[in-house]
C-alpha cells in the first residue's frame, strides 16, 4: 500500500516550536501540503471547511484540548472519513 505524499495533512500544535517540528519532519518524509494550527476550535473550523487526509493534533492545549477536538470530529457526520 502506498502512502498518499500529496494529501493535506493539519497539524494541530499550540507550541510554535513543535508545530514547526512536526512539519518539518513531515516534510522530510516527502509530504508538502501541511497546514499549522494553534489552537482545537480553530481547527474544528478548518476541517468543516476543508478534507485533510491526516490530523495530527496536541493532547494538552487550551481552550479546546485534542481529546475535546477528537470527539467533535468524531460526533459530527459531515467530517466521516
Amino acid at each position: 500500500m502506498a502512502i498518499d505524499l500529496a494529501m493535506p495533512i493539519l497539524v494541530v500544535e499550540d507550541s510554535k516550536t513543535m508545530g514547526q517540528i512536526i512539519r518539518n519532519l513531515l516534510m522530510l518524509i516527502g509530504f508538502r501540503k501541511i497546514e499549522n494550527i494553534s489552537d482545537g476550535t480553530t481547527a474544528l473550523a478548518t476541517l468543516r471547511e476543508r478534507k485533510f487526509g491526516l490530523v495530527i493534533s496536541d493532547w494538552n492545549m487550551q481552550p479546546m484540548t485534542g481529546l475535546m477536538l477528537l470527539k467533535e470530529v468524531r460526533a459530527d457526520p459531515m467530517l466521516e472519513a
